[in-house]
């Protein structure tokens, strides 16, 4: 028999709220509890506001996890909220989004996260590194960061 590929949700809302983040600060989400995929696709997309592009002209999207207990690496607090990222961090970076304009919405889609980690783990969340020199757009509806998971039937 064969085997077919089956999808979760679409859309499903990560969340995290990176409005408002300044440049050379990031944001983390709440952790995801992942129960039935081997797999997940991730779509970002941010918004930067008005002024000056400097620094590295991108926002750096890191992947954070652990197996199952309530121990989170780097700082991590595993809920939407700011964080502290370590210099140089231990997270794996799994997407770098570039800017080349001011108030301007850019897209990333991460086809597998199976693929950035090696596979998704039991829990596991995001981190955004704002790098551009510009504060994120300050408005949530301005940003979207959802996934979709997959599994294999």
């Amino acid at each position: 028999m064969a085997r077919k590929p089956s999808f979760g949700t679409a859309n499903t809302v990560i969340v995290i709220d990176p409005a408002g983040v300044a440049s050379a600060s990031a944001t983390q989400s709440s952790y995801i509890t992942n129960t039935d995929f081997l797999d997940a696709t991730i779509l970002l997309q941010l918004s930067i506001g008005a002024g000056t592009l400097g620094g590295q002209r991108a926002a750096f999207v890191y992947a954070y996890a652990n197996a199952g207990g309530t121990e989170w690496p780097d700082g991590v607090a595993a809920t939407a909220s700011a964080i502290t990222l370590f210099n140089p961090t231990n997270l794996v970076r799994i997407a770098t989004i570039f800017f080349s304009a001011q108030s301007q919405t850019r897209g990333k889609v991460i086809p597998s996260l199976a693929g950035a980690l090696g596979n998704v783990p039991q829990q596991w969340g995001l981190v955004i590194e704002n790098n551009t020199g510009i504060t994120f757009d300050t408005t949530s509806a301005n940003h979207k960061i959802v996934y979709q998971g997959q599994a294999v039937t």
